[in-house]
């Protein structure tokens, strides 16, 4: 799919990539029998407006037959509530619970046995009868008995040195006992914990938990704040981090706030404040990097032509202090200088009563105008004569800057009114709870497991490109528990809109052969997983993320200045055009994972997010129930990823103006991806044979947003929405091959291409939904210097007998064909019953 098609004519260009499958979506159309349900959709969550109870049930039947097909031992218990198919009569699939493989290590490893709740650090061997306690110290027992002693008379640095290259490549494994293993720090590993196993007992459950438990014997007294509500003092824990948060047996508690929501079962607007004032502060002028007497992409768009970033000014907040938002060659959708609020004024009635003296500690968390983000600020200072908020910390968790929208305050004592509540006075070393029960003067149930969330990081494998950790893995295990970050220092990783902390709950950083099997993530409050820095062919399979409260995987890679940049030196460590140093995560696999439930925290968050990384591979995952995107490039980093048998539906559905994957390309980045050769040019990504649903206000299926190029997108089904986009300079993306059910839009080209950089849309088969009357296939450009559209062979059926079929706003479809010179587009008759394209749907995705 790398050809470059600009040398052929329309014709040859379209019958160049025409494959097998667009005649199986004409086969399974031949005995079409006109028919159109007309019942309005009722109960359906997601819309979009419009839709028919049979068209929804015909997807969401599909959509669980396809995840069948792509997981087929995986429970759909999950999936099948997501999909409410119970409003289809469709019976609820039985749970399964699988346990990892008993034989997931090596048998001649060194093995070590862990058991969190009859272990013991000081009298165990580490044996299956007498286990460690600790996950700490089953670690250093395997460097201990790994090591090689080495004589003492060498110079210290060359005696690691040599620890470090002569420690045995035997395999070691950790296995761990059924339970919660709770941790006081961060397990880290290093080069010389390379070859390390870590896995669950055969038929056993073990969680890794950043969570500290309370004692079962605390005493709780009924607390001055109000009625229900109980407190007691905590003990000290050997806490050296602040709580973050409680778990109430492993449910997530809410921390005080107004108004009440939940984030798990709650969505915007609910819990939502409409109005406030936003204040903003004139911040100093950001000093400008730009690379020059280099490589550009003149040649081949209008925008994002020369790599460029600001440093400092408004952009001071991130780290590092640089961003694209912060230069003055910021362009596309919605551009403008970067800026964020330093301050609100909310309107009378807007709290239920002044904060008083409580409000230190406190916080806001704010929409950002047109909900392309969310921002979490402390509050610095606060003027109640004026209903003035002042923000401290914050406003750094997206980079597009603006003024704010709806918001809610929490974090403040005076605020817990409401069940499964909480606050924590960090002073005090004070828990204060109202129960979830029924009786409300009943203290919390001695039965019930409470355990302060404060630990950010619970597994790190760190090191560098030169002396990498190698080959460890992690089978069958659980992380739960890991604590927010949402205020913990936020960067730009690139051109794209988001920002977000170089860290998860397990975090990789210098690593090769890493794999993550059969894991589960539950409840951890910040990103997942993430891959940053040098990272070579990570593998994530048959895993489960759920109730995340940022991204669940983000890779996100460091690139160098060239030395051809105006104010180079301006530019920190893992900044600049240049990403040929390989410094980045590539080749990371995403293979038959379960991810929901995304964006409890952070709304501008991903199933998958990638910056400055390439060819990874995200295959047969199933993706639903996220605020904003299911997949995100922030960039075009080198390209030559593959996407490919994976559903996602659910997605923005608190978000807005975006697609289940979306993608900017706003910056050039220099590589060798392509053929070896460094070059502005990356290797084309590959988006094809997916399930994607654009429904909630993810309308776009594969929004390729500001620049977005070189895109091979083909053999899909899309449903709902609009199955093509560009805009802003973006080019050389082919959608083809692919059945687009009940659309909105076919194409939608936003802006002009230059000659020889044309997009592509052929061999596809539409079917519109019933509204409008007026149904648009191609919104395009036409005219002198623009090069047209690739555009043919195309199959289109109406939703409605009676719609007419245009392009751009008013143009007839005859002139539309004889614009772009499309060959071989026709309109069909018929309208198509739900079960005619959901059978060419099935053709597609089955064949």
């Amino acid at each position: 799919h790398n050809t470059h098609f600009s040398s052929l004519s329309t014709e040859a260009r379209i019958k160049s990539v025409t494959r097998q499958s667009a005649m199986m979506h004409k086969c399974a159309l031949i005995h079409l029998v006109a028919h159109l349900a007309v019942v309005t959709a009722i109960g359906f969550d997601g819309g979009p407006a419009g839709t028919t109870d049979e068209q929804q049930c015909g997807w969401r039947k599909l959509a669980l037959a396809f995840a069948q097909k792509t997981q087929p031992t995986r429970s759909t218990t999950h999936i099948y509530d997501a999909l409410q198919l119970e409003l289809c009569n469709v019976s609820r699939p039985e749970t399964k619970i699988d346990f990892p493989n008993p034989e997931m290590h090596a048998t001649d490893a060194l093995t070590v046995y862990v058991d969190y709740t009859s272990g013991s650090d000081a009298q165990g061997y580490g044996s299956v009868d007498k286990p460690f306690k600790t996950i700490s110290r089953a670690i250093d027992v395997i460097r201990q008995r790994r090591f090689i002693p080495q004589p003492t008379e060498l110079p210290i640095a060359e005696q690691h040195a040599l620890v470090s290259n002569m420690l045995s490549s035997q395999p070691a494994a950790i296995v761990l006992r059924n339970g919660t293993h709770y941790l006081l720090e961060t397990l880290d590993l290093h080069p010389t914990d390379s070859f390390l196993s870590i896995v669950s007992y055969p038929g056993e459950m073990a969680w890794i938990s950043g969570a500290q438990v309370l004692p079962g014997d605390i005493k709780w007294s009924e607390s001055s704040l109000g009625k229900g509500i109980f407190q007691t003092t905590v003990p000290t824990l050997n806490r050296t981090l602040p709580v973050k948060g409680l778990r109430v047996d492993t449910g997530r508690a809410v921390r005080a706030r107004h108004p009440n929501a939940n984030p798990e079962t709650d969505k915007f607007p609910t819990g939502y404040i409409k109005k406030a004032k936003w204040l903003h502060t004139n911040f100093p002028s950001s000093t400008e990097v730009e690379l020059i007497n280099g490589m550009n992409r003149s040649f081949e768009q209008p925008e994002f032509i020369p790599f460029s970033v600001g440093v400092g000014g408004a952009c001071a907040h991130f780290t590092p202090p640089v961003s694209y938002w912060c230069s003055s060659k910021v362009s596309g959708g919605g551009a403008h200088p970067y800026t964020y609020p330093t301050a609100m004024v909310y309107d009378k009635g807007g709290l239920p009563s002044g904060l008083g003296d409580e409000w230190r500690g406190g916080e806001v968390h704010a929409w950002r105008q047109a909900h392309w983000s969310n921002w979490m600020f402390e509050i610095g200072n606060y003027d109640e004569n004026t209903m003035t908020i002042y923000f401290g910390k914050g406003g750094f968790q997206g980079s597009r800057g603006g003024s704010g929208a709806e918001w809610f305050i929490e974090n403040i004592k005076s605020l817990l009114d409401s069940p499964n509540e909480f606050y924590f006075d960090e002073n005090a070393s004070t828990l204060y709870y109202m129960p979830n029960g029924t009786t409300p003067d009943a203290p919390p149930s001695p039965t019930i497991v409470f355990s302060l969330v404060t630990l950010p990081i619970l597994l790190r494998a760190n090191s560098t490109q030169a002396n990498p950790v190698m080959n460890v893995s992690v089978t069958g295990v659980g992380f739960r528990d890991a604590a927010a970050t949402y205020l913990d220092p936020h960067g730009v990783p690139s051109g794209g809109d988001w920002a977000l902390q170089r860290q998860g709950a397990v975090h990789l950083e210098g690593t090769t052969g890493v794999t993550l099997n059969a894991c589960s993530f539950e409840r951890v409050d910040g990103n997942a997983l993430m891959v940053s820095g040098y990272n070579r062919d990570t593998v994530v399979v048959n895993s489960s993320f759920a109730w995340i409260g940022d991204t669940a995987v983000a890779a996100w890679g460091y690139t160098r200045a060239t030395g051809r940049e105006v104010n180079a030196s301006a530019l920190p460590f893992g900044e600049g055009p240049d990403g040929t140093s390989g410094d980045q995560p590539r080749g990371l696999q995403l293979l038959y994972n379960e991810f929901r439930e995304i964006g409890m925290n952070e709304k501008q968050s991903s199933f998958f997010f990638m910056a400055k990384s390439c060819q990874n591979v995200v295959k047969g995952n199933w993706m639903y129930n996220n605020a904003r995107a299911g997949i995100n490039f922030n960039d075009g980093f080198g390209g030559g990823d593959l996407v490919s048998e994976n559903l996602i539906f659910n997605t923005c559905r608190e978000s807005g103006d975006h697609g289940p994957i979306n993608s900017w390309d706003r910056q050039p980045f220099i590589t060798d991806v392509r053929n070896g050769t460094p070059s502005l040019i990356p290797a084309y990504r590959q988006i094809f044979r997916n399930f994607v649903v654009a429904n909630y206000e993810g309308y776009k299926s594969v929004d390729n947003d500001d620049g977005s190029s070189w895109y091979q997108i083909f053999e899909n089904l899309h449903v709902f929405g609009w199955m093509h986009k560009s805009n802003f300079g973006g080019h050389n993306k082919y959608t083809h091959s692919s059945v687009g059910a009940w659309m909105e839009l076919a194409v939608r080209n936003q802006a002009p291409q230059q000659i020889g950089w044309s997009d592509g849309f052929y061999n596809n088969t539409i079917f519109f939904d019933a509204l409008p009357s007026n149904k648009g296939y191609l919104q395009y450009f036409a005219g002198p210097g623009i090069e047209p559209l690739v555009v043919g062979n195309n199959t289109i059926f109406r939703g409605d007998a009676n719609q007419t079929v245009i392009c751009n706003t008013r143009t007839a479809f005859d002139q539309c064909i004889a614009d772009t010179h499309d060959i071989g587009s026709t309109i069909q008759a018929v309208v198509p019953s739900v079960n005619d394209v959901m059978d060419a749907a099935r053709a597609l995705l089955w064949s």
